[in-house]
Formats: C-alpha cells, sequence, structure tokens
C-alpha cells in the first residue's frame, strides 16, 4: 500500500471490499488487478497508487482482516468480558467473515514476503491482549495457573482450527453448536484447580 493510504480511507477501503469479491469468485492467483479496479468502480492507475501488486493487495487484505480481529477481541475485553466471550467474539468474528477467513487460510503462506509479519501481527493484536486476559484472571483466582502466552494461542488455535476448517470446506458452520462447545471446552481448560 502506498504510505499515503490506509484502509480506514475510502478508496482503499473499497479496494479490499471489491479485492475480496473478487478473489473469493476467481481465486487469487486468476484475478486480474483490473478486475479488482472495475469491482471497485476506480481506474488502474488508482488501484496502482494503493497497492503496488496483486499480493501487496493480497497481505493488506489479510492484515486487515487481522486487524478487525483484532477489534474484536480488545473489544470484548475492554467491555469486561470473560476469556470464553472472548473466544465466541472471535468465533462470531470468523463467522461474519467467512470469506476473508478462506483466504487466510489459503494464501498466507503463498505471499511473497515472509507469512511472518501477518504472524506476528497476529500474536501482538490478538493473542497478546487474550494472554493479558488470562493473566488477570489468572492473578484474581478465577482461572487456572498456565502460561497466558500459550493458553491465549491454544484457544485462538481452536477457534481457527474448528471454524476454519468448516469455513475452508464451506461448510455449514452451525453456530448454535460450535459456539457453545468451544465455549464450554474454554471454561474447562481454564477452570481454577480444586
Amino acid at each position: 500500500m502506498s504510505t499515503t493510504a490506509t484502509p480506514a480511507e475510502p478508496t482503499a477501503r473499497a479496494l479490499l471490499d471489491a479485492a475480496l469479491r473478487v478473489f473469493a469468485e476467481q481465486g487469487v492467483r486468476a484475478a486480474r488487478m483490473e478486475d479488482v479496479a472495475a469491482a471497485a468502480g476506480v481506474s488502474r492507475a488508482t488501484l496502482y497508487y494503493h497497492f503496488r501488486s496483486r499480493e501487496a493487495l493480497l497481505e493488506a487484505l489479510l492484515l486487515d482482516g487481522v486487524d478487525g480481529l483484532a477489534e474484536a477481541v480488545t473489544g470484548t475485553i475492554e467491555a469486561g468480558g470473560a476469556v470464553e466471550d472472548v473466544v465466541a467474539a472471535a468465533i462470531r468474528y470468523f463467522a461474519e467473515h467467512a470469506g476473508l477467513v478462506r483466504l487466510l487460510v489459503t494464501e498466507l503462506w503463498a505471499l511473497p514476503e515472509e507469512p511472518g509479519r501477518l504472524a506476528a501481527r497476529l500474536e501482538e493484536a490478538v493473542v497478546g491482549p487474550l494472554a493479558d486476559r488470562i493473566a488477570e484472571g489468572i492473578a484474581r483466582g478465577e482461572l487456572r495457573h498456565c502460561e497466558p502466552r500459550i493458553a491465549a494461542a491454544a484457544l485462538m488455535g481452536q477457534v481457527e482450527a474448528v471454524v476454519g476448517s468448516r469455513l475452508l470446506r464451506e461448510e455449514p458452520l452451525g453456530l448454535d453448536s460450535v459456539e457453545p462447545e468451544l465455549v464450554a471446552f474454554t471454561r474447562a481448560a481454564l477452570a481454577p484447580e480444586s
């Protein structure tokens, strides 16, 4: 992305939304930048001003998705939500952004830059705040003693594995069964020791 554009800018936001639609319809490899520009209703020059390549556009789209997940997680934490509420918020975010989750699962390792940057953003913006919330619960005696960062990564991993794999196979998610099951698993995993 250019140094002047952010996904919050209307044109950049429109380009990311159009890219998600085009990538979902055509696949990332087959999608052309011209198709994205047309879907967004802008010129190719405008698209290239914001994103220098299809790979840069994909990376920005995936980073934007991680930031959206981070907002869902931190918003729940800031509202005083328990750890299981954070897990439920992550599940709902995945369900509401199924196309983006499919791209994340299928395209992360295809990025020209090492996928470590995306993983680092996920670690910092999602796992870190959840680990802090777990540490607070441990300190108050509400949660069992554990390594908060490992527990947070495991909880997000369960969401990615269960929800992400169903979305990837385009199976019905069944939020009415998946969410309560993963929330119950979270409670059981972090229940204080007797």
